[in-house]
């Protein structure tokens, strides 16, 4: 005994007077299944009851998500006869002779209705056929209505291939999406970091589905950061990340509840955007919000929670260094309750990683596997910190080619040729970028709350005075990319987008760590002097 058996003989058992029923293969399958039925005491709505009490294994995840998006019985017995006949040749043979001579193989809502409606008790299946057409199952995507433009009752529910296949307990795709991180490098994350995602995750779990609390927005300009930690915040949740980077989501609440998945909306919003997440119907758990530090989010119920993922302290950093160079895939042992050993640091290369950048974890990760390949390419077993250097123009996700010109040629300390002053001046330009996380250490809360680690210099001078020189020496020095902005490229003529176009690259630079040089920067920052037209 299953659903499916209890189904087609309430099929049959609606039909059981059509002519010369009993001499078609269709209507002898029918039958099979009412004998089965008919052996069990009481009537067909009897069966149904105790069976659900005890149902078998395979039923059990529909009966389950027949409960948490509160079917109806009609609903339960549609979702039953759209999932056979899409394993079974004769199911949809028998549904299709039932319903000649305008049937098809896929279940109309007119023959629900009759079969298992309790309005079709009276022979009156009307109000079942609205129900179908607008209850919870067509509601969640679970059932899809096609035949658009005929009357309900002849219009045919079916089921998608991933939910038919997900109800089986198999996997699937869901056009648009991908479970667990894939291809995604597996990011190691501190310690303290780990512990927040802990806090964060059991404080969703508290107000699961009963506030704005239960959606949560993850900002951070590193992909592979952002999915580790969703993928972590997940683990915690005893859940598996569902990355959603569609805005087609009909059918995914059922999906989401069978498979057990945390949905995490991925998007990209450029300054001053505005992204609206999706409504899930029927879904009550926790929603994850992927993102950049630009733009804002809201969901249906009003705006998210957000959290930017901050970057590691030094000591931290000192950690994920050693781990991304002892090996250059940096497998993550912190997220799996692991943590990095304690004590003087083994590698004086991490050391001074940690000390000179504030690389985040997943930079962090991406400079090490690619210095790897760099080391290997060398001929070498261990990482230099020319590897390091080498790894850096190879930026994560910064695309920073497309708004600025890289500067790769190094420009050596003899090539700078200064005054006493000039140099003395330069030096400390040096020692100020060397040393910009430990500034404000001593100096009270009133400085250190208002304190920002970036740097900002100003090179004046006529053209030829070795501007571009000594940024490229500095860059040389500190061992940073120096990329040129392009102003053609940041420049826009339309309102807003040259401001856009800045926090964008501002944004990239600031996730690669890169120095970024304005060459002519007073046509693009100087006081406007008198405004005319828009594009002033």
């Amino acid at each position: 005994m299953n659903l499916r058996t209890l189904a087609f003989a309430g099929v049959a058992a609606c039909f059981k007077d059509l002519p010369s029923a009993s001499d078609s293969a269709e209507m002898a399958y029918l039958k099979r299944h009412q004998a089965v039925v008919s052996s069990w005491e009481g009537d067909w709505q009897t069966a149904l009851s105790r069976y659900i009490m005890d149902p078998a294994h395979e039923d059990q995840p529909l009966l389950d998500l027949a409960k948490r998006c509160t079917l109806t019985q009609s609903e339960l017995m549609a979702v039953v006869l759209a999932m056979a006949v899409e394993d079974d040749l004769m199911a949809g043979r028998a549904l299709a002779y039932i319903q000649s001579p305008v049937g098809k193989s896929r279940p109309s809502l007119g023959l629900i209705a009759a079969a298992f409606g309790e309005a079709g008790k009276n022979g009156n299946g009307n109000s079942t056929v609205y129900t179908l057409a607008n209850g919870q199952a067509v509601r969640s995507g679970l059932l899809i209505l096609s035949g658009a433009g005929a009357p309900l009752p002849e219009q045919y529910a079916s089921i998608p291939t991933y939910l038919c296949l997900a109800l089986g307990g198999n996997e699937a795709n869901f056009p648009g999406t991908t479970v667990g991180l894939g291809e995604i490098l597996n990011v190691s994350l501190p310690m303290t970091l780990l512990d927040e995602i802990q806090h964060r995750a059991q404080s969703l779990q508290e107000t699961d589905g009963n506030s704005m609390s239960a959606s949560l927005v993850l900002r951070t300009n590193s992909r592979a950061e952002g999915r580790s930690v969703a993928a972590a915040m997940a683990d915690a949740l005893h859940k598996r990340p569902l990355f959603i980077e569609t805005d087609q989501v009909g059918g995914l609440s059922p999906w989401l509840i069978l498979r057990e998945l945390l949905p995490v909306f991925c998007v990209e919003m450029a300054p001053g955007e505005h992204k609206l997440i999706p409504s899930l119907p029927l879904y009550d758990g926790p929603t994850l919000v992927l993102c950049g530090s630009d733009g804002s989010v809201d969901t249906v119920s009003g705006t998210a929670l957000s959290w930017s993922i901050p970057v590691p302290s030094r000591m931290e950093r000192q950690r994920l260094w050693e781990q991304a160079l002892r090996n250059g895939h940096a497998k993550s042992l912190s997220i799996q309750g692991e943590a990095a050993p304690e004590g003087p640091s083994s590698l004086p290369l991490a050391a001074d990683l940690a000390h000179y950048h504030r690389h985040g974890s997943g930079r962090i990760a991406h400079l090490g596997r690619m210095a790897h390949q760099h080391s290997r390419l060398g001929g070498r077993d261990h990482v230099e910190k020319a590897d390091i250097v080498a790894a850096s123009w190879m930026g994560e996700s910064g695309n920073l080619d497309s708004l600025a010109q890289p500067l790769m040629d190094p420009v050596p300390d003899e090539a700078v040729i200064t005054t006493t002053a000039l140099r003395r001046d330069l030096d400390l330009l040096l020692l100020r970028c060397r040393n910009r996380d430990d500034l404000v250490i001593g100096l009270g809360a009133s400085t250190t709350t208002r304190y920002h680690p970036g740097v900002r210099a100003l090179f004046v001078g006529p053209s030829g005075t070795g501007k571009t020189l000594a940024a490229g020496w500095l860059a040389t020095q500190l061992g940073l990319p120096l990329y040129r902005v392009d102003l053609a490229a940041v420049s826009s003529k339309y309102i807003g987008e040259t401001e856009k176009n800045l926090a964008m690259l501002l944004s990239r630079a600031e996730q690669s760590e890169v120095i970024l040089l304005f060459d002519e920067a007073d046509s693009l920052f100087g006081k406007r002097t008198d405004i005319k037209e828009a594009n002033d």
